[in-house]
């Protein structure tokens, strides 16, 4: 009984990890602010996005429109996590 109780409770732990993923988004030529990583007020650097991603989440980053500007250097801190480009916001995939 304990043992399938634990197992049941590890399942939940990690499937409501899965199922509550969140979408955020890096703009870095938005001026819109506060930056909050939404898709009307995103961060600015990817590496805002990840300090405020849980494991499970997606990353979206609009490529930049200005040739010379570059994103800074990004340090993951051990999450599990996926950073994508994408020109559409709109279908979020």
């Amino acid at each position: 009984m304990c043992k399938v109780l634990l197992r049941s409770t590890i399942m939940v732990l990690v499937f409501g990890s899965i199922a509550s993923a969140d979408l955020i988004y890096v703009n870095k030529n938005s001026t819109a602010t506060p930056p909050a990583g939404t898709v009307d007020y995103p961060y600015l650097e990817i590496q805002d996005a990840i300090t405020a991603a849980n494991s499970g989440d997606t990353i979206l980053v609009k490529p930049l429109t200005n040739p010379t500007g570059t994103y800074s250097r990004i340090d993951y801190t051990s999450k599990f996590i996926t950073i994508k480009s994408d020109e559409d916001w709109t279908n979020g995939s």
